[in-house]
């Protein structure tokens, strides 16, 4: 009952929140941009708004949040249209925040702060997964497991430089990194210290505050003393860290929070190797054009996968573990089993994968049942850790293990940099567990095995992330017009929220071929949707 009340809850807050929020993302025409930033402001039909560049480095056409100065009665995706539409030199727009939910918090029924649970009573193992039957402290990093212990750099040289986006970190535990970052931390939540990073461990229904703590310690955790361990409990102790706090939820309802962090990381005062992320949102044509430019700069993105509860809101990845250049992080428990069991019934919450077009990228490592640093407990771990927000920070470790292994190897193109550390997990990862490929994409991480395999020097770039509903081009055509792709980031978050529109891409996923009862039950699903833009119905409507 608790568990239901808070899921009810936690859909009617965000209802609220979507209703109040207009700001939206822009893209803008070169040739324009620059007097955009000049005004910091545009004027569409009788509707202003003023204007803050996102994407700094960028090149040609320029990204914006463009916050209307006055409310404005128009839903999100109409009102993304009424500005392009007035707008010659807006090219594209999108709704900053997220209008459909994506992934449940790790633990759904108990946040993981001391201040929401009034004590700092350790919590045991989860019977709900397989773990071992005498509490055996990081054991996800033994030989056993991911080989992570074994795959440990020596604490010398040059270090390599992890960015770690999350809710923040707590200063106090003891399980602070030994090399964190905090001349370079920054926050993007609005309203905070933008030049302090740490978590204040207060939140509402919405927000998980102390999972930053939590995977922090699991990415790069300074030495733990405790029954029968005494090492680190970090992956990779040794490795610089930059905290950030991007938001207050591991849910990314903002898009504009994910793009701020990456430029600031891709700065050359910053310009971090790698990025752990256990976050997600939904699509965004922004967080593609981002995630493009880190990958060309040389930066490993490594981002979860997902969880969810029966199945709900989705059981395939979210974004931007979707995108093709960035790593997505599944799980594989203790026993060496999926992170997936439980049916629509069950309020169990495990890992997402799928669907088989984008586990090209993919890869697993393991949870639920490891260490969770407790925010403001000091010296406290829960033992129950859970979600692929565990799995991540052990991928994002071994790429930084790796690249410190391999520091000294000179590339062509910033980007060879990130597809070698990338073939050096992929190809080493175990491939013999059932259903493989299926649930862990590329494997299951083996850390010391990706340490012998050396750097792959004659690749090729990856294609350049877009965001592709599967069946849009059937049924509209090919065109790389923005207004086209306007409506089909539309549908891939609409997708999202809706079940229909779920059943019917995954079968379309699977058989490649869309039946007429098929396009008519999508048709008649939009446009019964009263947040589906009126573009979109429209183009829908078109369709016999």
């Amino acid at each position: 009952m608790r568990k239901t009340l808070a899921l009810f809850l936690f859909f009617l807050c965000l209802f609220s929140l979507y209703s109040q929020n207009q700001d939206l993302l822009i893209l803008v025409e070169s040739s324009r941009a620059e007097n955009c930033l000049r005004e910091s402001n545009i004027i569409s039909g009788d509707i202003s708004f003023s204007l803050k560049p996102l994407l700094s480095h960028s090149r040609g056409n320029q990204w914006f949040l463009a916050s209307p100065n006055t409310r404005v009665e128009m839903s999100g995706w109409n009102l993304a249209h009424y500005v392009v539409e007035n707008n010659p030199e807006v090219l594209y727009a999108e709704p900053d925040y997220t209008e459909i939910q994506t992934y449940p918090q790790d633990d759904p029924s108990e946040k993981k702060s001391s201040e929401n649970r009034g004590d700092c009573k350790e919590s045991p193992y989860t019977d709900d997964w397989d773990h071992p039957q005498q509490v055996i402290f990081g054991w996800h990093l033994q030989d056993s497991h991911s080989q992570l212990r074994s795959a440990r750099q020596p604490d010398s040289g040059k270090k390599i430089r992890i960015a770690h986006f999350d809710t923040g970190y707590d200063p106090s535990h003891i399980s602070t990194p030994k090399y964190l970052c905090t001349d370079l931390q920054k926050n993007f939540v609005e309203g905070e210290n933008p030049d302090s990073a740490v978590d204040p461990g207060k939140g509402g229904l919405l927000d998980q505050p102390g999972h930053g703590t939590a995977t922090l310690a699991l990415l790069a955790g300074n030495r733990v003393k405790r029954d029968n361990y005494d090492d680190y409990v970090g992956a990779a102790p040794f490795a610089e860290v930059v905290p950030v706090r991007i938001s207050k939820s591991v849910i990314l309802y903002k898009s504009s929070e994910f793009v701020k962090a990456l430029s600031y990381i891709m700065q050359p005062h910053v310009k971090c190797d790698v990025l752990s992320m256990s976050m997600g949102g939904v699509a965004s044509q922004a967080w593609a054009d981002s995630v493009n430019m880190a990958y060309e700069k040389g930066i490993v993105l490594v981002t979860a996968a997902g969880n969810n509860i029966g199945l709900k809101p989705t059981s395939n990845l979210v974004y931007p573990a979707r995108f093709n250049r960035v790593i997505a992080v599944c799980g594989v428990t203790y026993a060496h089993t999926p992170y997936s069991k439980y049916g629509i019934f069950s309020l169990k919450m495990q890992g997402n994968y799928g669907p088989d077009s984008v586990m090209g990228s993919a890869i697993a490592a393991y949870t639920p049942n490891t260490p969770w640093a407790l925010h403001g407990c000091g010296t406290k771990f829960d033992m129950d850790g859970a979600g692929t927000s565990s799995a991540t920070p052990q991928i994002a470790a071994c790429a930084a293990l790796w690249l410190q292994k391999y520091q000294s190897q000179a590339y062509s193109y910033p980007w060879q940099r990130v597809n070698a550390v990338r073939h050096a997990l992929f190809s080493s990862a175990e491939k013999g567990l059932k259903d493989s490929q299926k649930y862990y994409g590329n494997g299951v991480l083996r850390a010391a095995k990706a340490m012998s395999v050396q750097p792959k020097l004659d690749s090729q770039p990856i294609a350049k992330d877009e965001v592709r509903f599967p069946i849009w081009s059937i049924l509209f055509g090919k065109s790389e017009s923005h207004e086209n792709k306007m409506l089909e980031v539309e549908m891939c978050r609409l997708e999202y929220n809706n079940p229909k529109i779920q059943k019917i891409v995954a079968q379309f996923e699977q058989n490649q071929t869309l039946t007429e009862e098929q396009k008519q039950t999508l048709k008649e699903a939009i446009l019964q949707m009263p947040e589906a833009s009126e573009a979109l119905k429209k183009a829908w409507m078109e369709i016999q």
